[in-house]
């Protein structure tokens, strides 16, 4: 893996995203939760990602280069051993069409780059409590 944080153990939250400053930010934010998070940069890779990581939920950029979060969300729900991890959609694109995307391609929820940690919180509280 590559710019990652992700531990050997499974972890609660992993994040995926190509942007490596936002992601080991938004890492950072979350470190003192419940949930134990780790972070993979970039689209590549990101199945053996979740298979060592083994999430109780992913959140998943949509926009990245080469691979679009869209479409490794139909990988996962493709794979039997992937198919029942929570999906939280995570973008910068305008509020209104990323829960249109979102509802439209059967993600478990979307929140925009913006939100705040409190924001983001309840949402990984109502996707997987602790």
């Amino acid at each position: 893996m590559q710019a990652t944080s992700l531990r050997p153990n499974p972890v609660d939250v992993l994040l995926i995203d190509d942007d490596e400053l936002f992601g080991l930010s938004l890492v950072d934010r979350l470190k003192n939760e419940r949930w134990s998070i780790a972070f993979h940069h970039g689209p590549f890779g990101t199945v053996n990602a979740i298979r060592a990581a083994q999430p109780k939920l992913l959140i998943l950029d949509l926009n990245m280069p080469g691979l679009e979060g869209t479409r490794i969300h139909e990988l996962l729900k493709k794979r039997n051993d992937l198919s029942q991890i929570k999906v939280l959609l995570l973008s910068s694109t305008e509020a209104s069409e990323l829960t249109r995307i979102a509802n439209e391609n059967g993600f478990d929820g979307a929140l925009h780059k913006s939100a705040s940690r409190a924001q983001l919180v309840e949402a990984i509280q109502s996707l997987i409590g602790g």
